[in-house]
């Protein structure tokens, strides 16, 4: 299996420039952050490995949104493969539970 099969992605190179031009935030702004929003669900996506986008920083931001967050790690490229299940997933609780809280 090719390890870098995403790059090969027709978008690969849009994703991985905006992620490049963008800097975590402050902790603190975060923090303010996940107040604000603390009625909206987060997926976190990481992957073991990335030195990137460390698990750390998944881990990070999960204890900061911790009452809305939803965190998985890959640790294979096998576990990345399913991450359009996983936010497929994700979305489809997502909008059930917009649905769901419309209806009261």
């Amino acid at each position: 299996v090719d390890e870098n099969w995403y790059l090969n992605s027709p978008y690969a190179s849009s994703i991985f420039g905006v992620a490049t031009r963008s800097d975590f935030p402050e902790r603190e702004e975060l923090k303010k952050l996940s107040k604000k929003l603390s009625h909206i669900p987060i997926l976190i996506l990481a992957w073991e490995g990335d030195e990137v986008h460390p698990v750390s920083t998944a881990d990070e931001l999960s204890q900061i949104f911790s009452q809305n967050s939803t965190v998985h790690i890959a640790k294979t490229v096998e576990d990345v493969k399913k991450w359009g299940s996983i936010v497929d997933d994700f979305m489809s609780k997502v909008c059930n539970n917009n649905k769901s809280s419309s209806k009261l």
